[in-house]
């Protein structure tokens, strides 16, 4: 066995760190706009949009003339990236955080050790109780 064996690493030519980062980007969003048939079907009415202008494109697909220019204005911003037809998450950015009483949480804790696990229609039915604990553990 030759002594340089260890030294071959990869067959691949090597990058430098930001050629990379930008090659493995592409990669990723090219591989992220295939997956998304949404992204597939505004492509294909701003195609249709930039042959047969405004009027056919509305007619032919029913989207809103808003919604048209939306889509427009991100992708020529991107500068015609593909993956920027991909739609955004609609998930809030701030989510309602459930705060419950910490006397209401000892009693739940009280009941369901006593009485075994208790489901949260089941202790709805004893309010009075609930009113009566909480009132004694003041």
């Amino acid at each position: 066995m030759p002594s340089d064996f260890g030294r071959i690493r990869c067959i691949s030519p090597r990058f430098s760190k930001s050629t990379y980062n930008v090659l493995m980007k592409t990669i990723k969003n090219s591989l992220t706009f295939d997956v998304s048939d949404p992204a597939k079907f505004r492509l294909h009415v701003l195609n249709h949009y930039y042959l047969y202008g405004l009027r056919s494109t509305l007619n032919a697909f029913g989207v809103k003339k808003s919604t048209l220019y939306d889509w427009k204005n991100i992708f020529e911003k991107s500068g015609k990236k593909l993956f920027s037809l991909v739609p955004k998450s609609t998930r809030p950015k701030q989510t309602r955080i459930m705060v419950v009483d910490w006397r209401l949480e000892a009693f739940i804790r009280v009941m369901r050790e006593q009485y075994g696990s208790l489901s949260k229609y089941k202790l709805w039915g004893v309010p009075h109780i609930l009113r009566t604990y909480s009132k004694n553990s003041e």
